[in-house]
């Protein structure tokens, strides 16, 4: 089956301007993401209103202005990707701002879609926090007696496209629509603050420490 990485990187950004394209050891965030799609053996196409990744790719959606501000939804703009190449089986959203996704789990998660027959397949970490609702009695826990939840990574979406394409939806849950997922392993990143890109840094740092990532080129790649 054919499956196609959607890497989404408008220019614009409040929390962290220009987050899209800083650089984690040497490559930006969106090309990071593009060369994890290659590396799960997909096609890659960037989504993209920034005249500077515009003439740095050539496999881009040029986003209209419509599709590219804050109250923008993703599946807008995934549909219209979509309706440009249409000769895909299977798709899977790759954001740049999650760079330590493993490759691994990208083929994971498609595989699930495109073999096992799952309309979608999503990233997930398993959470031990608490939540209480307000004025409810608080009953003290240890971690290992506490019911843990499973919460959405953002690092991977991966859809089967006639599913998205008639419901509009990342994640196919419920009765009829058994979408399912995939616990994956830390680091959970998603960088939106200045505080998240120091830590994605160090933390980058500290992997390439004990571990050889790189791209043939020699250049640095999260795997």
């Amino acid at each position: 089956m054919k499956t196609l990485a959607i890497v989404p990187a408008r220019a614009g950004s409040k929390g962290l301007p220009g987050k899209n394209k800083l650089r984690l050891g040497g490559m930006p965030l969106w090309r990071l993401a593009l060369m994890q799609g290659i590396e799960a053996g997909c096609d890659v196409v960037v989504s993209t209103d920034d005249p500077e990744i515009d003439t740095a790719m050539e496999s881009l959606h040029r986003r209209p202005p419509e599709l590219a501000t804050d109250s923008s939804p993703i599946e807008d703009t995934i549909r219209a990707v979509l309706l440009e190449h249409k000769r895909y089986d299977a798709f899977v959203l790759l954001n740049p701002t999650t760079p330590f996704r493993r490759v691994e789990d990208i083929k994971l998660c498609l595989k699930a879609v495109t073999d096992n027959g799952f309309p979608s397949c999503t990233a997930v970490r398993r959470d031990y926090s608490y939540t209480v609702p307000e004025g409810a009695m608080y009953q003290n826990l240890n971690r290992q007696h506490r019911v843990p939840k499973m919460v959405v990574t953002g690092s991977i979406y991966a859809v089967s496209v006639p599913a998205f394409l008639q419901l509009g939806q990342l994640m196919l849950y419920g009765k009829v629509n058994r979408g399912t997922w995939l616990e994956v392993p830390p680091p959970y990143i998603d960088i939106d603050t200045e505080t998240d890109w120091v830590v994605a840094q160090a933390v980058y740092n500290h992997m390439r420490g004990k571990q050889n990532v790189g791209t043939p080129n020699g250049e640095p790649l999260p795997v």
